[in-house]
């Protein structure tokens, strides 16, 4: 399926988590607007798009979740501050101070530095990533908890690389090498991982929803307690994979391989197992009502149902 630009955003809004509402301290959003000096201070989910905050001191301020779109930065002292979750999109922070700044989930999309920003090497890093791609090797990176929606990696090596908690929604990752990468609780939600090499890959607890992983391999990969609703996994090789407790819920899975792979507790309603090999896979307790079986049968519902080995 071919994904449009617009529909691609409005998707991955509707798979995106709510954030907190946060609670405005006033007092210290009007003393940053009017010296734009307030180290320290409460800005958490402060609106502060396209201000003029240049050679502002927010050394060690909470600005989780603020919106910053737009916003001039420049020569601004961040040392030590709390940016998580922040939507930096567009804002220009070119000689600004981040060291040891928190940016777990900050949007980079935009963002102006230069190099006289201090910012520490894995945010630079993932800034260069979502900003201008390329070809980068990226094995080994620390890259947990970084927000690289929409990013281009297509043909990345990514090999051992730690994704947990990253966010990838949206991403071309087609023919990434992902070989025993880390993405424990990653956020693949409407990712291009078709042809990647996952074998080995920690994706326990990750959101894989409306994922393309086409042809992809994932040789003893750990799928535990995911949420693959509506995958696309059609001649994925998945052999001897922990999915214990995964949802696949109307995934697809035709012609897939899953020989010896572990889908106890699994939920397959409605998915498509056509063709699909299920020599020695452990199924026990799994849900397979409605699901298109590798023999072109119908999983039985309720108390028709059973489950096991195969």
């Amino acid at each position: 399926m071919v994904w449009n630009q617009t529909y691609l955003w409005i998707s991955l809004a509707a798979l995106s988590p709510l954030w907190p509402a946060y609670a405005l301290n006033q007092a210290h959003l009007s003393q940053v607007l009017s010296d734009r000096q307030c180290p320290q201070c409460d800005l958490q989910g402060a609106d502060l798009q396209r201000l003029y905050l240049a050679s502002a001191n927010l050394q060690g301020a909470n600005l989780q979740g603020a919106n910053l779109r737009g916003a001039d930065l420049r020569q601004s002292l961040l040392l030590n501050a709390d940016l998580s979750q922040a939507d930096l999109t567009q804002a220009d922070l070119r000689g600004s101070n981040l060291l040891n700044a928190q940016l777990n989930g900050t949007q980079w999309r935009g963002v102006r530095l230069d190099a006289t920003t201090q910012i520490d090497d894995r945010w630079r890093l993932v800034w260069q990533i979502v900003n201008e791609g390329g070809d980068l090797n990226l094995e080994q990176s620390d890259l947990a908890g970084a927000n690289l929606s929409r990013s281009t990696l297509s043909q990345a090596q990514l090999y051992q690389a730690n994704l947990a908690d990253s966010d990838l929604s949206g991403s071309q990752l087609d023919g990434a090498n992902l070989r025993l990468a880390n993405l424990a609780g990653a956020n693949l939600a409407l990712a291009n991982l078709s042809g990647a090499d996952l074998s080995g890959a920690d994706l326990s607890g990750a959101d894989g929803r409306l994922a393309n992983l086409a042809g992809a391999t994932l040789i003893g990969a750990n799928l535990s307690q995911a949420d693959w609703e509506q995958a696309n996994l059609p001649g994925a090789n998945l052999q001897a994979a922990q999915l214990t407790g995964a949802v696949l819920l109307s995934a697809n899975l035709e012609a897939a391989d899953l020989r010896g792979a572990v889908l106890a507790g699994a939920n397959l309603q409605q998915a498509n197992l056509l063709n699909a090999n299920l020599t020695g896979a452990d199924l026990a307790g799994a849900n397979l009502c409605g699901a298109q079986l590798p023999d072109g049968e119908v999983g039985a519902c309720g108390s028709e149902a059973a489950s096991g080995s195969m």
